[in-house]
């Protein structure tokens, strides 16, 4: 009642409420997974309102950069996707979740120059790694390097004989080599 007593009960009601940073990380958590689980149900518009609003409110929510990546590349948005994932980098995720949606921003840009300048297979993940040979051996054909696209395509095959997009990806250089029986051969190993 008197100034006195409430100066003094001031710093107990301080240490019982939760500091306002607390009660914002954990909105902006619970934000992310309303994001997260809009993904998953395939509403890439709800998933981005969610996950750039949980960045409002906490920027440096790693999954939500990535997430957000991934959301924007399903919309394509490559130049956003781009930004997100590099965000990410810095922030530091690890390469083998953004190197694969970062060379696919950069294709839907058309900077096919960046995926083969950029984006290398080193991530240790035989997976991701065929990816990024993919992602390079279709830059490369749209540069017209094509011993370069066919050496990529040969080494994704190398990391997963059984994958049938290497296959298709030599079928395309051959295609362009102008070599229609050898394409056509590729494309019924791949089948």
């Amino acid at each position: 009642r008197s100034p006195r007593t409430c100066w003094c009960l001031l710093p107990l009601l301080l240490a019982l409420s939760p500091p306002a940073s607390l009660a914002d990380d954990r909105e902006a958590a619970r934000i992310y997974e309303q994001g997260l689980q809009a993904y998953d149900q395939g509403d890439q518009r709800a998933a981005v309102i969610h996950l750039k609003n949980a960045l409002q409110m906490d920027p440096t929510i790693l999954p939500a950069h990535i997430l957000l990546g991934r959301a924007y590349l399903d919309e394509g948005s490559g130049g956003a996707a781009e930004r997100e994932l590099q965000i990410a980098l810095k922030l530091g995720a690890d390469r083998a979740l953004v190197l694969p949606a970062r060379g696919k921003s950069y294709i839907l840009q058309r900077k096919f120059k960046q995926v083969v300048e950029q984006i290398y297979p080193t991530t240790g993940d035989s997976a991701v790694d065929e990816e990024i040979l993919l992602l390079r051996g279709e830059s490369h054909i749209e540069l017209n390097e094509l011993e370069l696209a066919e050496r990529a395509f040969d080494q994704a095959a190398a990391l997963k004989p059984d994958d049938a997009a290497p296959l298709l990806g030599k079928a395309n250089v051959l295609l362009k080599r102008g070599d229609d029986a050898a394409a056509e051969a590729q494309v019924i190993t791949a089948i």
